[in-house]
């Protein structure tokens, strides 16, 4: 039988993968509250740092994901300048923590 081969030049650190998902949702969470921070309508500006706090504190992760996956995709076809390929990694990387989940330093348990 072979073994499987991981070519990995640190293969002791991809044991770290669930820190690296808690990061990048961390910093989604920031991305999404500095999008609703600057809303002009009040009602969409207080559901949207809600939203962007629950991300953060990683409360409800998947369905606040998907959420901010439909948002995003709003975006992506309302701007057609260079901010529609900012959007566009926004919304895969709000898109992916439907799929991975909240990570470490999360409230949230994997569905």
């Amino acid at each position: 039988m072979i073994e499987p081969f991981v070519f990995s030049i640190w293969p002791g650190l991809l044991g770290f993968e669930n820190v690296a998902i808690g990061v990048l949702r961390i910093i989604l969470g920031y991305l999404w509250l500095k999008y609703f921070w600057h809303q002009v309508n009040p009602w969409v500006n207080s559901v949207g740092v809600i939203i962007s706090g629950l991300l953060i504190v990683g409360l409800g992760t998947q369905l606040i994901a998907l959420i901010l996956t439909i948002i995003g995709g709003r975006n992506i076809l309302h701007n057609k300048d260079l901010t529609s390929d900012y959007w566009f990694l926004v919304t895969c990387l709000s898109a992916s923590f439907i799929f991975v989940g909240a990570g470490l330093f999360a409230f949230d348990l994997p569905i």
